[in-house]
C-alpha cells in the first residue's frame, strides 16, 4: 500500500509540472543540485565538527554517551527540544555556552547560506525564459477552451509565444 501510496504521490507532483509556479521551483532546485550537495557536504563537516566536540565533552551523560547518541541530542536541539538545565546542571555554564555557540552557527550558516543560495538560483531561473518549461501553456489553452465554452464563444483566445 506504501508503494501505491508513493507512485500516486509521484504522478501528482509529475501532474504539478504544468503549474507554472512549480515548474519554476522544480528547475531552480535542478540547477542548484550540485550546489546543493556541496552545501550538504559542508554542512555536515561543521555538524560533525561540533558532534564530535559535544561527545568528548560530555560523554557521561546518557544523552551524550556514543557519537549516535550525541548526533541524535544535537539534532534534536537544532530543533527545538533540549535538556539544557540537566547539561548546565552537571557540567556548568561552559557546556550551555557551547550549546548556544552550536545553535547560533547552525541556525545562521542553514539559514542564512541555504536562502542565499536558493535565492541566487532562483533570480537566474526566473530572469531566464528560455529555461522555462512550456507545459503550463497547454493548461492555459485547456482552461481557455473551457472558459470559452463556458461563456458561448466558438473559439478560444490564442496566444503568441
Amino acid at each position: 500500500m506504501g508503494f501505491v501510496a508513493f507512485l500516486t504521490q509521484c504522478q501528482l507532483l509529475h501532474l504539478l509540472r504544468y503549474n507554472q509556479t512549480i515548474s519554476v521551483l522544480g528547475m531552480t532546485l535542478a540547477k542548484s543540485a550540485s550546489s546543493m550537495f556541496s552545501f550538504a557536504v559542508l554542512g555536515s563537516i561543521v555538524f560533525m565538527a561540533f558532534n564530535i566536540g559535544a561527545y568528548l565533552l560530555f560523554f557521561q551523560l546518557k544523552d551524550y554517551s556514543s557519537l549516535y547518541t550525541c548526533s541524535l541530542s544535537l539534532v534534536a536541539a537544532f530543533l527545538g527540544k533540549f535538556d539544557f538545565s540537566q547539561l548546565v546542571a552537571y557540567y556548568g555554564s561552559g557546556a550551555g555556552y557551547y550549546l548556544l555557540i552550536y545553535l547560533l552557527t547552525m541556525i545562521i550558516f542553514v539559514t542564512n547560506i541555504l536562502v542565499a543560495l536558493i535565492d541566487d538560483f532562483l533570480a537566474a531561473v526566473a530572469n531566464d525564459p528560455s529555461s522555462h518549461p512550456k507545459d503550463h501553456q497547454v493548461v492555459d489553452h485547456f482552461f481557455q477552451s473551457i472558459k470559452a465554452l463556458v461563456n458561448g464563444s466558438q473559439k478560444p483566445e490564442t496566444r503568441g509565444t
